[in-house]
């Protein structure tokens, strides 16, 4: 799992914060892998020899722009490939956006967020 970088927007949590969460939620999962990276997603799987890249969909509106992305991270990224995975009909009104939204209004974000870190998440 990584962390791109993206200087034009404003994150909410340091990226220290977010990859220690990541590297705390799949602590069960072997061979995950947590980093960080700046620049285009492709070239990062380039560097690290990857050959698929794993994205969820929520939506129809999800599908739409990943494919394009995808689209271009085959040309960008010498055939990088993209597998998507269809989130539960249960999930599928979640976005970080909201949940941003309502941790930054003080709101109950604990629904949202995965058991082992959101007793962690504050601001």
């Amino acid at each position: 799992m990584a962390v791109g970088i993206n200087n034009s927007k404003q994150s909410l949590f340091s990226l220290e914060d977010r990859l220690k969460w990541l590297e705390m939620v799949s602590r069960e999962i072997p061979n995950v892998e947590v980093d960080s990276f700046e620049g285009l997603t492709a070239h990062y799987c380039m560097k690290k020899n990857a050959k698929f890249l794993v994205r969820g969909l929520r939506n129809a509106s999800d599908f739409d722009y990943e494919k394009t992305i995808s689209q271009l991270n085959q040309i960008v990224g010498k055939d990088l490939e993209t597998i998507f995975f269809i989130s539960q009909p249960s999930f599928s009104h979640i976005s970080s956006t909201i949940v941003r939204e309502i941790i930054k209004g003080k709101g109950n974000a604990a629904p949202f967020l995965p058991k082992a870190i959101k007793n962690l998440v504050t601001l």
